[in-house]
């Protein structure tokens, strides 16, 4: 009878423990790394177009007996060179679904190309094993307010084949370089500040926009404030991602020109210089970064023929009489 209560005492102890160390009754294990890609298939707010190698991985972690957390890095060549960023990710499990949401919080680390910029996720994934292989796959939408778009994804527990050794030693040099530990503390505070984080994005493109040189284009006298601006890419569609500013106000917050026009509308302010800039995101696949502009104001129409790049930031300057 002791020996019989004893085991039944043993396995008490063993499920409460096992329940403490799974994120739900029905959680798999996921910690450890994953190597995969992130496929872009909705039209996203931003565009990469390069043949070169790009990946992503996933580093999940412990944060506490009942949580997951870790970091993500999404890397790439561009133009020769190797880029990447890392974040933090939040992991939850949703059992009607039998997906683990892995949410990334915030931006830990940027070292990417100077056009570029970080797009916050959030994936959901469902593992599934088969010949004794892991695999975690789903789709992903876009976290951040300026919306890179969504996508699907794959990530296996076995790393990438590369053709060239040395891309190999770029990607483990960034894993060794990051500390994958995350504590509640940390995801709970930068979860709290979502908000503050997107002004603090938008402060750092205009603190961009305004280091490049402006090419005023044409000065335009107005009768009345009102103005419609529409813009569009009259060539070659290849890529061509810009944001525009008026008066230091971000109005149009990095879209991916094509034949369709992007209207705005704008009102000068009476007594001063106006200026209406274009700001190239990235140089598409074809640089410079080019667009036609066309501009209703005074009862006409104004065909503005606009060119920026990572240097120089194309200007439409209004004059209120």
């Amino acid at each position: 009878m002791d020996k019989a209560i004893r085991i039944g005492f043993i396995l008490l102890i063993l499920t409460a423990f096992a329940s403490l160390c799974s994120p739900g009754v029905n959680a798999q294990l996921i910690t450890g790394k994953w190597y995969g890609k992130t496929d872009i298939t909705r039209a996203a707010g931003h565009h990469l177009s390069s043949t070169e190698e790009k990946g992503d991985i996933l580093q999940i972690t412990g944060v506490d007996s009942n949580s997951l957390a870790g970091i993500s890095y999404h890397y790439y060549w561009f133009r020769g060179n190797f880029y990447y960023s890392s974040a933090i990710v939040a992991c939850t499990y949703d059992a009607k679904a039998s997906e683990w949401i892995i949410k990334e919080v915030a931006v830990r680390d940027n070292h990417l190309f100077s056009a570029h910029y970080s797009c916050l996720r959030t994936y959901r994934l469902k593992l599934v094993t088969y010949n004794k292989k892991d695999s975690l796959t789903g789709s992903w939408t876009a976290n951040s307010f300026d919306n890179c778009g969504a996508g699907v994804g794959r990530f296996a527990r076995t790393k990438p084949v590369s053709k060239e050794k040395n891309h190999m030693d770029s990607i483990e040099a960034i894993l060794r370089h990051n500390d994958v530990s995350v504590s509640r503390e940390e995801i709970e505070k930068f979860s709290s500040k979502a908000v503050s984080q997107e002004d603090v994005m938008v402060d750092a493109s205009l603190l961009k926009m305004l280091s490049r040189k402006r090419t005023q284009i044409q000065q335009i006298s107005l009768l009345s404030p009102d103005v419609k601006v529409e813009i569009w890419d009259n060539n070659v569609i290849d890529g061509d991602n810009i944001s525009l500013y008026f008066n230091k106000e971000l109005i149009v917050n990095r879209k991916r020109l094509t034949a369709q026009p992007i209207t705005v509308n704008i009102r000068a302010i009476p007594g001063k210089d106006n200026e209406l800039i274009m700001y190239a995101n990235n140089l598409g696949d074809i640089p410079p970064n080019t667009a036609m502009m066309r501009i209703y104001a005074n009862g006409k129409e104004y065909d503005v023929f606009m060119s920026s790049d990572e240097q120089t930031n194309a200007m439409v300057k209004f004059v209120l009489q």
